[in-house]
């Protein structure tokens, strides 16, 4: 027998006023599929993130343009995808090489896609750039399933700060 699925999408304009509301939906969604705060709050800031990035970087400002968010869960976990019709990105200029040498330097920014790389279980991108760019984040319900797909990650999770 399956699992139910159930399905959920915004469409909002790509303006940093509405984030709020996108975090709203997001936290109300993720409460329901039955995720803790501290998850909650993960999956918010995630998609908080990534929409933040289509309204500064995809649209540079530009009003006029979409953000849609895709929400799928069922009992195991909660699918979250944002898609935009922006200019894309090179994926390999978000990595951070070195995050003490970007925080030495005083460097703003640049912590947004590698946050969503900690703070989710699996981060997957679908660049066509001009045509549609979708961000997939998934966040599993079960904390044994989370911590297994965390330790398959290149990246600990930890964030070194200079000394």
């Amino acid at each position: 027998m399956s699992a139910q699925k159930n399905k959920f999408l915004m469409v909002t304009p790509s303006d940093s006023k509405y984030l709020d509301i996108i975090r709203e939906f997001i936290a109300r969604i993720s409460g329901f599929a039955g995720f803790n705060d501290e998850n909650v709050n993960k999956i918010q800031l995630s998609v908080d993130e990534a929409c933040t990035n289509v309204v500064k970087h995809a649209y540079h400002g530009m009003q006029s343009k979409d953000i849609q968010i895709e929400v799928e869960f069922d009992r195991a976990k909660m699918k979250i995808t944002v898609i935009d019709t922006g200019k894309g990105f090179d994926l390999k200029l978000t990595k951070l090489k070195d995050i003490n040498n970007h925080l030495i330097g005083f460097n703003r920014g640049g912590f947004g896609s590698h946050s969503i790389n900690i703070l989710m279980d699996e981060t997957n991108y679908s660049i066509q750039p001009g045509k549609q760019v979708k961000v997939t984040m998934i966040k599993f319900l079960n904390q044994n399933a989370s911590r297994e797909k965390k330790k398959t990650k290149n990246f600990d999770g930890r964030i070194l700060c200079p000394t």
